[in-house]
C-alpha cells in the first residue's frame, strides 16, 4: 500500500502568458516536474512538448504521474495518439531507462495497465557474451565498438517484447452536487473508457540458447556465467553492489524490476487470484528469487505489519533514524495513518550523502525507486536481513 510514500505536497508557483499560476504538486515524480516546467517556461523557443506542456497547465486540471520503460516510450505515444490522451514525458535523470509521464487525473485510467517485466540483465549480458565469443569471428567482450553495441542490442530485443492493446473498462462513478433543497446529493453513471495495455514479456537465458541453437560448450559455458559462484560480481558490474551476504542479491533482483506496473507477476505469485495491495508481497518475490526465503533470512509476508513483528521479535530491527545498510527492508508508518504497525514497505537500495534510496512495489502501483532523507519521520524502521 502507498497512500503517502510521497514527501510533503509543494506549491509552485509560474508564470503563464502574465497570469501568476500556483500549482499543487506531490511526490518525486512531481519535483522533476516542476524543475521542468522552470525550464521549458523559461525557454523562448516554442517547440512541440511546450506548446503541449502549456496547454495541460492552462486547463489547471490535477495532474497524476507514471513510469515506463524508455523503450516503450514509443509505443506509448503511438497508442496515446490514437485515444487522444494528452501527456509530457519526462526523462529520469536518475535512471536513463524509465521516462515519467505526467497526464492528466481523470486520464490516468487510460495508462494504468503495464504488466509484465523485462530480461534480467544478468542473463542478456551472458547470452550476447557467450554468442560473441563462440561466434565464428571470435571476439572479446571486454571492449566495446559499434559492431557489439549492435549485437547487444540484437540480444536483448529478442529477449524482450513489448506488446501493446486497448481495453474498454467499465466503472461506476459518483457525482456529488448540492441539491434544490441544500442537501448533498450523490449521482452515479457507468463510465466506459479505453485503457491501454502495454505488456513486457521476455526469454530467459535458457530459452535464448535453445532459440540461437548452442552446443554443449556454448551452453556450459552460458551455466557457469549464471552460476551463483559469480552472482556479486554481477552485482558489482551492473549495479554498483558489492556485497557477499545475499543482500545485494536482493537489491540487484529489485532493481530489474523497476518500472513494472500492476503487480500482477507478484500477488498471482503469491497465490492471490486478482490484485491485492503488494508492496510487501513484492520484497517476497524479490528475497524468494536470490533464496533468501528458502534460507528463512527473509519471512514470506503479504501484511506489511507481519514483516515488522517478524523482525522485531528475533533481535533484527533498526529504528527509524537510523542509517540503514543496502539490502535492509524499510517499513514506512504514514503520518495520521491509522494502522497499528505499518503501512508500506520497500528495499534499501543505497545510502548516499545522507539519503536513503529504495525501491519499493506498489508506489503508484508500480516498482519505483524513491529516496528519503536519513531520520525522515515517516520511517518506522528496517528488518536487517541476517547473512
Amino acid at each position: 500500500m502507498n497512500l503517502g510514500s510521497d514527501p510533503a505536497d509543494q506549491i509552485v508557483r509560474y508564470t503563464l502568458e502574465g497570469t501568476e499560476v500556483a500549482l499543487k504538486l506531490s511526490g518525486l515524480a512531481a519535483k522533476n516536474f516542476a524543475l521542468f516546467v522552470y525550464a521549458v517556461l523559461k525557454d523562448q523557443k516554442k517547440t512541440r512538448g511546450k506548446t503541449r506542456l502549456v496547454r495541460m497547465l492552462k486547463e489547471q486540471r490535477p495532474f497524476k504521474f507514471f513510469q515506463i520503460p524508455q523503450e516503450a516510450l514509443r509505443e506509448f505515444a503511438k497508442e496515446a495518439r490514437a485515444h487522444g490522451l494528452l501527456y509530457v514525458p519526462i526523462r529520469n535523470k536518475r535512471d536513463d531507462g524509465q521516462i515519467e509521464l505526467v497526464v492528466f487525473a481523470d486520464d490516468a485510467a487510460k495508462v494504468q495497465r503495464v504488466s509484465g517485466a523485462r530480461a534480467v540483465w544478468k542473463e542478456v549480458l551472458a547470452v550476447y557474451a557467450v554468442k560473441t565469443t563462440t561466434d565464428a569471428d571470435g571476439a572479446d567482450v571486454a571492449s566495446v565498438d559499434e559492431k557489439k553495441i549492435r549485437l547487444l542490442s540484437e540480444v536483448f530485443w529478442e529477449m524482450n517484447e513489448i506488446t501493446s492493446s486497448v481495453e474498454a473498462r467499465t466503472e461506476t462513478v459518483v457525482d456529488t452536487a448540492t441539491g434544490e433543497d441544500g442537501e448533498m446529493v450523490d449521482t452515479e453513471a457507468t463510465v466506459t473508457q479505453d485503457v491501454l495495455v502495454i505488456t513486457v514479456s521476455h526469454k530467459t537465458a535458457w530459452e535464448m540458447a535453445d532459440l540461437l541453437r548452442f552446443d554443449k560448450s556454448q551452453r556450459e559455458q552460458l551455466r557457469e556465467l549464471l552460476s551463483e559462484e559469480y552472482d556479486d560480481l554481477w552485482n558489482e558490474l551492473l549495479y554498483g553492489i558489492a556485497l557477499a551476504s545475499g543482500n545485494g542479491d536482493l537489491v540487484a533482483i529489485a532493481q530489474s524490476q523497476v518500472g513494472n506496473m500492476g503487480g500482477a507477476p507478484y500477488w498471482s505469485w503469491y497465490g492471490f487470484n486478482s490484485r491485492v495491495e503488494w508492496c510487501a508481497i513484492f520484497v517476497s518475490w524479490c528475497a524468494g528469487q536470490c533464496g533468501l526465503l528458502d534460507s528463512g533470512a527473509v519471512p514470506k509476508f503479504a501484511g506489511v505489519g507481519t514483516g515488522v513483528q517478524w523482525f522485531q521479535s528475533r533481535g533484527q530491527w533498526l529504528d527509524g533514524s537510523a542509517t540503514p545498510e543496502p539490502g535492509m527492508i524499510i517499513f514506512f508508518q504514514w503520518y495520521g495513518s491509522d494502522s497499528l504497525i505499518a503501512d508500506h514497505v520497500g528495499i534499501v537500495e543505497r545510502v548516499e550523502n545522507g539519503r536513503i534510496y529504495t525501491i519499493e512495489g506498489n508506489s503508484d502501483n508500480m516498482v519505483r525507486q524513491n529516496s528519503y532523507p536519513v531520520g525522515y519521520g515517516e520511517i518506522k524502521g528496517y528488518g536487517a536481513v541476517a547473512p
